[in-house]
């Protein structure tokens, strides 16, 4: 974080999900970082739930796929408006609008040997 961050406060010790992290606070957003296993966690959510990596698939993702891009719709704002905050700015009203109706958006990239596919896949809140 010092790399990224020279001015960054020193990080803290802490225990998620039963897993030691390190916490720095930058006032409006708390970053946690460090090992779980052989994965590198990276997380602005204090209340994060480490599960096995293969519980990062979303769903509706499919194995074949090259790239892949997941949103968590109903999440998103609170850690955007952080890292706003972060940045001393605000973050657009309008796509917090947008997003507020939505539960998640999958976009991901496929291959044939002739054709390249890009799926959008935007899942509204019930």
């Amino acid at each position: 974080m010092h790399q990224l961050d020279p001015l960054a406060p020193p990080p803290v010790p802490v225990t998620i999900g039963g897993v030691r992290l390190n916490d720095v606070a930058f006032g409006a957003l708390d970053l946690y970082y460090g090992r779980s296993d052989a994965d590198l966690v990276l997380t602005s959510d204090s209340a994060l739930d480490l599960k096995p990596a293969s519980a990062l698939d979303p769903p509706g993702l499919p194995a074949a796929s090259s790239a892949w891009l997941y949103v968590d719709a109903e999440r998103a704002p609170a850690a955007l408006q952080g890292l706003a905050a972060l940045a001393g700015t605000t973050f657009s009203p309008r796509l917090l609008a947008q997003l507020s109706g939505l539960h998640s958006v999958l976009v991901f990239v496929t291959h044939t040997r002739t054709t390249t596919s890009v799926t959008v896949s935007v899942r509204p809140r019930s």
